[in-house]
C-alpha cells in the first residue's frame, strides 16, 4: 500500500498532512475516537513495511474513555492505586473503548491535544522508554515556551506529565511487531462533563482531582499550540539525545 492510498482509504485529506523528508504529520481535529484507531492500526502496519517513515498523528477526539491492558501490580501497590470497576461502563455518560496499550483508563475530549507517534523502534533505533521521552520533552518545551508556565516534569515513578502534583498529561505505548501505537493526551482546556466523569473513575489508578488542563493553571491559545506542535513535531529527530 501507498502512504497516499492509505490516506484515500480513511479519508484523510491532503490539506491535513505536513511533511518534511520521512516526517509526516497527520492532524485531525475531534477525530471519532473508534475511527482515529482504526487510521493508527492501518498506519502501523504501513509503517511496517516501509520502517523509513515516522508518521505522528495530532488529534483530539469527543468525549470517551480507554482502558488498556491493566495497571502494573506493582505500581498499584507502591502508589496505592485504584483499578476500574468495570461495572461502572454501563452507568457513566460517556463510552469506554478497551485497547491493548499499557495501562489502566485514561480520558478523551475535544479540549485535549493529542499526539499518536508511529514510529518502527527497531528502524530507528531507540527503545519505548526513549520514544516516550522524546514526545514528553517536545510536550515540556512547547507548553513551557507558549505559557508562563515552569518545570513540567515527567521523570517520575508514576508515568506522565506533571506540574508539581497535578498531572496533566498521560501516556500510553503499545508494539506491534516493533511499531508504536497510541501515544499522549496533553489536557488543555477543561470539559465539565469529563471532569463530573473523573469524580466517580479513577484515571490511571490516581483520584480524578490529581488531573488539571493547562488553562487551569496559566494562559494559552489552543491553536497556537497546534500549530506549535506542528513545528515541532516535523523537525524531531528520534536519535538525538534528549
Amino acid at each position: 500500500m501507498s502512504f497516499n492510498q492509505l490516506l484515500k482509504d480513511h479519508q484523510i485529506q491532503e490539506s491535513d498532512i505536513l511533511v518534511n523528508g520521512n516526517n509526516h504529520i497527520i492532524t485531525k481535529l475531534n477525530w471519532d475516537y473508534d475511527k482515529a484507531l482504526e487510521f493508527q492500526v492501518a498506519a502501523n502496519q504501513f509503517v511496517y513495511e516501509n520502517p523509513e517513515y515516522c508518521l505522528y498523528i495530532l488529534t483530539s477526539h469527543p468525549r470517551v474513555l480507554t482502558m488498556g491492558r491493566g495497571l502494573q501490580r506493582g505500581m498499584i501497590e507502591k502508589h496505592s492505586l485504584v483499578e476500574f470497576d468495570q461495572e461502572l461502563s454501563e452507568k457513566l455518560p460517556v463510552e469506554v473503548f478497551n485497547v491493548k496499550r499499557g495501562g489502566g483508563l485514561t480520558f478523551h475530549h475535544p479540549g485535549q491535544i493529542v499526539i499518536y507517534p508511529i514510529i518502527h523502534i527497531a528502524h530507528q533505533r531507540i527503545k519505548t522508554i526513549q520514544l516516550m521521552n522524546k514526545i514528553f520533552q517536545v510536550a515540556k518545551e512547547v507548553l513551557e515556551e507558549q505559557s508562563s508556565i515552569t518545570d513540567l516534569d515527567y521523570e517520575r515513578d508514576l508515568l506522565g506529565l506533571w506540574k508539581d502534583h497535578h498531572k496533566l498529561g498521560s501516556m500510553g505505548i503499545q508494539l506491534v511487531k516493533f511499531v508504536s501505537l497510541h501515544g499522549l493526551a496533553l489536557n488543555i482546556q477543561r470539559d465539565e462533563i469529563i471532569e463530573q466523569v473523573l469524580k466517580d473513575v479513577y484515571p490511571c489508578g490516581l483520584n480524578g482531582l490529581i488531573y488539571k488542563s493547562l488553562e487551569e493553571l496559566t494562559q494559552l491559545n489552543y491553536s497556537d499550540l497546534i500549530n506549535t506542535f506542528k513545528d515541532r513535531l516535523i523537525s524531531l529527530r528520534l536519535n538525538e539525545t534528549v
